[in-house]
């Protein structure tokens, strides 16, 4: 599958999922599990778990040398050696923005931290996101789910975790063969399909399970769980992908 670019949360971004993102807490049980329980229904080997976490700041201003050590700090957390990691800065009459990257074969970490002072928003606000992304056929991200959220956590109250997991199957599925198996899926978690969708080679469903605690309200209905199929012909793969509340990258 060509490699889905990073789509790192921008403010605008933020503004449109400050409701529906998932609100990490002591007690939040980690998505994985009923992610990956749903995902091996397909019968998908796992390719990598994609987790997108992000905190509005207490601190409504910050300078850039306090969103720099936000993010050096963050890695140190994780487990890295802060110093060591490549830091971008951008900064403009709208924002102030610190990112750093960390890559391993099967790991890419991102930790942006940034101040918005646009023209109309006041007073400013700021921001931290922690992104990984993990690969391989044995990629686990339990861990990283609840190191992520305690982090933000520490950071600011009520921070976002959105989960994704990629899995893929080999050659292509017929519409019924497909069908069966997203609804397979869903049953596994207990969850019940709000809307299937059908555009060429690409098959889209949401839903709500009550193994998993957030959810958000479409049209009356709650939904927190997503699943998306695609085929590859350049790779003769079909590719599953799961998150929740939805899926925040492309599929």
């Amino acid at each position: 599958m060509k490699k889905v670019a990073w789509k790192w949360l921008s403010f605008g971004l933020i503004a449109v999922y400050i409701c529906i993102i998932v609100t990490y807490g002591g007690q939040q049980k980690c998505a994985l599990p009923v992610l990956s329980k749903a995902l091996s229904t397909t019968g998908a080997e796992v390719a990598f778990v994609d987790i997108q976490g992000w905190v509005k700041q207490e601190h409504l201003r910050m300078d850039e040398a306090a969103l720099e050590e936000n993010v050096r700090e963050s890695f140190d957390k994780l487990g890295y050696n802060g110093n060591d990691v490549q830091i971008e800065k951008k900064q403009n009459s709208y924002f102030c923005k610190v990112r750093g990257e960390l890559r391993d074969p099967n790991l890419v970490i991102v930790v942006m931290s940034q101040m918005i002072y646009a023209k109309g928003i006041q007073p400013a606000v700021s921001y931290t996101a922690i992104n990984a992304e993990i690969q391989g056929q044995n990629a686990s991200g339990e861990e990283w789910e609840r190191k992520i959220g305690k982090i933000l956590a520490e950071i600011g109250p009520r921070p976002r975790i959105n989960t994704c997991l990629v899995g893929r199957l080999d050659g292509k599925l017929n519409k019924n063969n497909l069908e069966h198996r997203l609804f397979l899926a869903f049953h596994s978690i207990q969850a019940v399909v709000q809307e299937p969708m059908f555009v060429d080679d690409i098959a889209s469903f949401t839903g709500y399970t009550p193994n998993l605690t957030e959810f958000f309200t479409v049209n009356e209905q709650k939904v927190n769980v997503h699943m998306a199929v695609r085929y590859h012909p350049s790779e003769e793969r079909t590719y599953v992908t799961i998150g929740t509340p939805v899926i925040t990258r492309g599929y």
